[in-house]
């Protein structure tokens, strides 16, 4: 229930390309599991981008229904 993963440009860009090794300096990624839900804390909900939803906007549906 916590969104995350790439933005629109990246997961096309990414999608579509040959696989291979590649470097992706000064960046670092966490990613936590957990069965509870992540809720911000004051902080963060005061300091947060936004606009983060935006960046979602262009992401394509490439699931097919099944029933067709």
């Amino acid at each position: 229930m916590t969104p995350h993963g790439p933005d629109a440009a990246a997961f096309e860009k990414h999608s579509h390309t040959e696989m291979s090794p590649f470097k992706m300096a000064d960046t670092m990624a966490f990613m936590f599991e957990s069965n509870y839900v992540f809720r911000l804390s004051d902080y963060a909900q005061k300091h947060f981008d936004k606009d983060y939803w935006k960046c979602w906007q262009g992401l394509k549906n490439y699931h097919t229904d099944a029933k067709k």
